[in-house]
């Protein structure tokens, strides 16, 4: 959460949108940033060895486990930048749809329905989000800065809904399966493909080039003084 953060820093400073994707080392739970901390059933994340983090954006929340991961921001100028908070949704989800539907996935914008109250992100569905045969698979929000805009979401590839039924506190009735799905429960594609057609899609549009994080050093002590932001135990 807090390489995201820094990267708009980045995208600001080179006045250029920037696409991260990733995985997480461990399985890990995020929060919205104004999540209510007691949605978490603190025993269960350890019984399980799960790890937790407090997002820069809005949401519920959401089991990173199975799953893929994108980001991306844009600096304060762009036109992205400008745009408001439904639009900017709309724009980055018919760029990611152009990329399923390159993998085979039939894919359709949700008009928004689902459980107010449940604290899992995957229980209900913004007004833009991407459906599959009717069922979220893709579960998006996003921080507004001064100098950039950020947007990440989830790419569902396996639910684990048991667990995440289990690591949160606040139980409403909602029945997950039938309203969110993996990727490959659909159809299995490899993962390397799916981010290729991620990075495809994007760079069709900004053509973005490949950027080696790693190596900015700058950005990645940033991130590390910024890292206890996110992290779940400091809002206990």
């Amino acid at each position: 959460m807090a390489i995201d953060v820094a990267m708009g820093e980045i995208s600001y400073k080179l006045n250029s949108p920037i696409l991260r994707i990733y995985t997480w080392e461990k399985p890990t739970l995020s929060l919205g940033r104004n999540q209510k901390i007691s949605d978490v059933d603190f025993n269960s994340l350890k019984k399980y060895d799960i790890s937790c983090v407090r997002r820069p954006s809005g949401g519920r929340a959401v089991l990173h486990w199975d799953e893929i991961t994108y980001a991306v921001v844009f600096p304060e100028g762009a036109e992205e930048f400008s745009m408001g908070v439904l639009k900017l949704y709309n724009k980055i989800s018919d760029i990611l749809k152009e990329a399923f539907e390159n993998l085979g996935y039939g894919v359709v914008k949700s008009n928004g329905r689902g459980s107010l109250k449940n604290p899992s992100c995957f229980s209900s569905s913004a007004k833009y989000e991407l459906f599959i045969d009717g069922k979220k698979f893709v579960g998006s929000a996003q921080a507004r800065f001064k100098k950039f805009v950020l947007q990440h979401g989830s790419i569902m590839l396996i639910p684990h809904w048991e667990i995440l039924n289990k690591i949160l506190k606040t139980k409403v009735n909602v029945d997950h399966k039938k309203l969110a799905t993996g990727l490959f429960e659909v159809k299995k594609v490899p993962v390397r493909d799916i981010i290729e057609r991620v990075k495809e899609s994007f760079s069709k549009r900004y053509g973005l080039v490949q950027y080696n994080f790693y190596k900015t050093l700058a950005m990645i002590r940033q991130a590390e003084k910024n890292r206890g932001s996110y992290s779940c135990q400091n809002c206990i």
